[in-house]
């Protein structure tokens, strides 16, 4: 999803899989170079995964940031670490962090210069909501899910600002943001993702807030 451009301003669909032009690319891999080759190496693996679909039967699962037990970024962990250990939390959300939603084209980018990043909704997923949903699709109607591409997130989204309120108020530990640093969440740069495909086959069933694993 890293190297994908929604050309609406909704949460991501799994149908958004238009590539942006070469100057909206060129601008990604400026302002983030490891992001976009990340994406672009998965999506890659999904057009090779689809082009053998009649001799490699598939289900493609795309995440948002995976917080959680085994979290190899170790942001979440930093964040609760810092929270634990009585410290402030970096909360300022930068351009990189947070795409611009609706047409990616250089006229909507002038247009928008200016963004509060830090009141822009994104997606999270818990990881053990992961796996559920990795058995769900192994143990699914293979006609719902075969050759199918599912969003696996929470169906809440959430600002950065408030999910830091949140883990401070359920550790019952007082929340000082620093706003001057930047914000180790999130680390994918998508935004909301739409999950309603997921749940219409039953792939997201109790997950209906991100508060309620902290």
């Amino acid at each position: 999803m890293s190297v994908m451009a929604p050309y609406h301003s909704g949460p991501a669909r799994e149908s958004d899989t238009q590539l942006p032009d070469e100057e909206y690319i060129d601008m990604l891999k400026e302002r983030n170079s490891y992001q976009y080759n990340y994406g672009d190496f998965k999506r890659q693996c999904e057009v090779s995964v689809q082009s053998q679909a009649n001799a490699f039967p598939y289900t493609i699962l795309r995440l948002p940031d995976v917080l959680g037990p085994y979290d190899n970024q170790g942001a979440w962990a930093d964040v609760l670490l810092r929270h634990r250990n009585g410290m402030s939390i970096p909360a300022r959300v930068e351009e990189d962090q947070m795409r611009h939603r609706a047409k990616a084209s250089k006229t909507f980018r002038k247009a928008n210069k200016k963004h509060d990043y830090a009141s822009y909704k994104f997606s999270v997923a818990y990881a053990p909501d992961v796996i559920d949903a990795i058995f769900a699709v192994m143990n699914s109607d293979k006609k719902a899910v075969l050759g199918e591409i599912f969003n696996i997130a929470n169906k809440e989204t959430i600002t950065v600002k408030d999910l830091l309120f949140e883990i401070g108020r359920d550790l019952d530990i007082p929340l000082e943001l620093d706003m001057t640093t930047r914000s180790p969440l999130p680390t994918t740069d998508f935004g909301a993702l739409d999950v309603s495909k997921a749940l219409e086959v039953s792939l997201l069933l109790a997950v209906s807030s991100v508060f309620v694993y902290l």
